[in-house]
């Protein structure tokens, strides 16, 4: 019976020291937070990897010591989620503003994009890029020109318009629209390469049309065209043969036959009056000079008698008529 008494002292004192002891840790907790002005602070619940977007959950708010709240720590969830990681942060630590931003406010060309959309980037030069006109914020079209099947002609070729009212986000480097002050600068607008090119354009697409649009820029040359501001009307043109447009533009020469005029041509025997109408050339008149009165045309070699008076005004100083020699046309009265 004694033993059993002495069992049932062990263990109460047990318990009773027990609580004494919790009561003593409590207490101490209390005095010291009691000393130390504590702050509720947004620590990360989990390990979040950088340049991640931070959900719920993935946060939660702790009771820190002012003195060891760290400058710029945010208190409350909601000002955290949906920002952005800038650098790994392990579980516990507070979430500070230097280490945590807004989309807007973060830099790199992922940070523009949409969720579920692509950048892709086309080299350009002056004549393909519009002169390096283009600036981040502008929508483009693109024109290809496609080549033939393997061996044909370039001329048998097609031209069209695959992509409509793409979206630039980059050109270079630059992925905001130049401020007011950099425009007047002359620092806002795309800088021209060595060499003379203009560098690269980046465009907002969605995967399937970054697909197609890599596929196209191996095999075909492209253009790209710059859209008004506010113009999203895509136009419904069908790809055009290279040889239809020369053919529409070729410029068509047109033979326009020469006015009815008169030739007089003088031989060694006679004068003779001929009447050319475009083609046509006809014999109007005849007249012998007699035997003492003959002429020869230059070239027709001998002397050359004079001529008789009133007949130089006659003779119209035009060149040489096809077939036709000393004694006249040759045969046929055409050309």
């Amino acid at each position: 019976m004694n033993r059993q008494i002495v069992f049932l002292a062990a263990i109460a004192m047990s318990v009773i020291s027990a609580l004494l002891i919790f009561s003593y840790i409590q207490d101490v907790r209390r005095r010291t937070l009691a000393q130390y002005e504590t702050v509720e602070v947004v620590v990360a619940a989990q390990d979040i990897p950088a340049r991640t977007i931070i959900r719920q959950g993935q946060v939660r708010t702790e009771l820190v010591p002012r003195q060891f709240v760290q400058p710029g720590a945010f208190t409350k969830v909601e000002d955290v989620v949906n920002k952005v990681s800038l650098v790994p942060l392990k579980a516990g630590s507070q979430m500070i503003q230097d280490v945590v931003l807004d989309l807007s406010q973060l830099r790199g060309l992922s940070s523009i994009l949409e969720t579920g959309l692509r950048a892709i980037t086309l080299r350009i030069d002056e004549v393909r890029g519009v002169g390096g006109h283009i600036v981040p914020g502008d929508y483009v079209d693109i024109y290809a020109i496609l080549p033939p099947s393997f061996g044909s002609d370039p001329i048998n070729g097609y031209i069209s318009i695959p992509f409509q009212h793409l979206q630039v986000i980059a050109v270079g480097s630059r992925l905001a629209l130049p401020t007011e002050q950099e425009v007047r600068s002359g620092r806002g607008m795309p800088q021209q390469l060595p060499g003379g090119g203009f560098g690269t354009v980046t465009l907002k697409v969605d995967p399937e049309l970054a697909e197609d649009l890599i596929a196209l820029n191996q095999v075909a040359y492209t253009v790209l065209a710059l859209r008004p501001v506010g113009d999203l009307e895509e136009v419904d043109l069908k790809p055009v043969r290279i040889k239809d447009i020369i053919r529409k533009y070729k410029p068509k020469v047109r033979w326009t036959p020469p006015k009815k005029h008169t030739v007089e041509l003088l031989t060694d025997e006679d004068r003779r009056v001929y009447e050319i109408k475009g083609k046509n050339v006809v014999l109007k008149s005849k007249k012998s000079l007699g035997s003492g009165g003959s002429l020869q045309i230059p070239g027709g070699g001998g002397s050359q008698p004079p001529v008789p008076a009133g007949l130089p005004s006659m003779i119209p100083t035009l060149p040489p008529l096809p077939n036709m020699n000393a004694t006249g046309l040759g045969a046929g009265s055409g050309f």
